[in-house]
């Protein structure tokens, strides 16, 4: 088993995001990765969270609540 992720961990992710139902507003998912530090409140709470505890080429869906991502949608 390899090294979970956990706080303080530098982890690279290809990324795709947006609202439910909707193209995406935001992507990764070629070239170099997103590169950041679990813990220093560079990625939406929400986030953070989901990615503790995964490991190296792992794959997840994050479903993130407002309160825990961007806050609630305004126009």
């Amino acid at each position: 088993m390899g090294n979970k992720v956990s706080l303080g961990s530098v982890v690279s992710l290809y990324y795709r995001g947006g609202l439910k139902g909707e193209e995406p507003v935001d992507e990764r998912m070629e070239g170099d990765p997103l590169t950041v530090m679990i813990g220093d409140m560079k990625l939406p709470r929400g986030i953070e969270q989901a990615v503790v505890g995964m490991e190296a080429g792992e794959e997840k869906r994050i479903d993130v609540a407002p309160e825990l991502g961007y806050g609630e949608y305004q126009d």
